[in-house]
Formats: structure tokens, C-alpha cells, sequence
């Protein structure tokens, strides 16, 4: 083959790879219509209203009985909420281990408490003050959903310097009493400055 022919069929082979790998006009994420809560991340956000507060969506597919829709899909909604607000419960102890325990053993530094079990009692204590407030019937995938509210008021972070002090407190029995005390003296001035920490807002529309 000539080199001239050579680049001709190189060049078509490419151009035609390039059209291949092109996504079309249907690729991608589909539009769900409704209100923009309805897909995006639950989470801990600022409230329209200033409170920081823990949001999540749960679903339903609508059935007959409307009834057992609705209550169907707040459980999904809660069960959200649970699951978010223990990881977040968790990771904010993870946090504060890693930035304050740095001065103890590294070998035990690292799993001086069961989080896990720290997390589920703050959450289950927090989450007796959530409430559904925005519903959305989508009638195109015949789907229900909910949107659930929690407020992470003063409570919640007294509950979670409660449960913390109660955990590590045990957990700090072979350290000394200044030891002791430092720690949780930092286990307070971490919470604290996780109750001022800045959120981005979420909007109910």
C-alpha cells in the first residue's frame, strides 16, 4: 500500500473509532421531574431557616393502597436517615481520634472505642425529632417519595458529648488522669467546633 493510501485508511479508521466512543444524545443520567430534593444528596446541610439538620429521601413504587405507600416510603426515608447519621456520627469520632489521640500509643490509639455502638445510640436518640416535610408522586415512574427532616440542634451534639465522654472515658482506663483529661477535654473542644462548622443549604422547593 502506498503511504498516501496508508494515512487515507488510518484516517477513516480513526474517524470512525472517534464516532464510536462519542456518547449520544441519549447517554447519560435520565431527568426525573419534580422538586430538585428529590435526587439530591441526603446528607447534614444548613436549613433554609439557619438550623443545621440532617435531610433524606426515601421511595416508594405507588400501589393501590396509598396508605401503605406513604408509610412505606418515610420507613425507606428513616432507614436513610439511620444510616447517614450513624456514618456521620462515626466519621466525626474517626476525626477527632485522628487529630487528638496522636499523642498516645499508636497501637491502641486507633480503636480506643466501638464507635459503631456510639453512633447507633446518638442516632437513635436524635432521630425521635425527625419529621417528613415535602412529598413528591412522580407520575411518569410511578414512584412515591418523602423527604425526612432531622434538626442536629445543641441536643444533638450534648448527646453526642454525652455518649463520646461515657466511650473514651472506659476506653482511656490505662492512661493517666492528666491523659485522661486532656482527651476529653479535646473530645469537647472538637464536638464544639463541629456544632459551628458551615454546611452548604439545602432547599426545599
Amino acid at each position: 500500500m502506498k503511504p498516501l493510501a496508508s494515512i487515507v485508511v488510518v484516517s477513516i479508521i480513526a474517524l470512525f473509532c472517534g464516532c464510536a466512543s462519542t456518547p449520544g444524545p441519549t447517554d447519560g443520567p435520565t431527568n426525573i421531574s419534580g422538586p430538585a430534593w428529590v435526587t439530591q444528596a441526603g446528607g447534614v446541610y444548613k436549613a433554609e431557616d439557619g438550623q443545621t439538620a440532617l435531610f433524606a429521601v426515601g421511595s416508594y413504587r405507588v400501589s393501590p393502597n396509598f396508605d401503605f405507600t406513604m408509610k412505606s416510603a418515610r420507613a425507606s426515608a428513616r432507614d436513610e436517615m439511620a444510616r447517614i447519621l450513624q456514618v456521620t456520627v462515626q466519621n466525626m469520632f474517626t476525626s477527632y481520634e485522628r487529630e487528638a489521640l496522636d499523642f498516645y500509643d499508636e497501637d491502641t490509639a486507633s480503636s480506643v472505642v466501638n464507635k459503631e455502638d456510639v453512633s447507633r445510640q446518638v442516632s437513635n436518640a436524635t432521630l425521635t425529632g425527625s419529621r417528613q416535610i415535602a412529598a413528591y408522586k412522580d407520575p411518569e415512574l410511578n414512584q412515591y417519595f418523602i423527604l425526612m427532616r432531622c434538626d442536629l440542634n445543641s441536643g444533638f451534639f450534648q448527646q453526642m458529648k454525652k455518649q463520646g465522654n461515657m466511650a473514651y472515658r472506659e476506653a482511656f482506663a490505662a492512661y493517666t488522669k492528666e491523659q485522661k483529661e486532656e482527651g476529653l477535654s479535646k473530645l469537647d473542644e472538637f464536638i464544639a467546633a463541629e456544632e459551628a462548622k458551615s454546611h452548604p443549604v439545602f432547599k426545599v422547593e
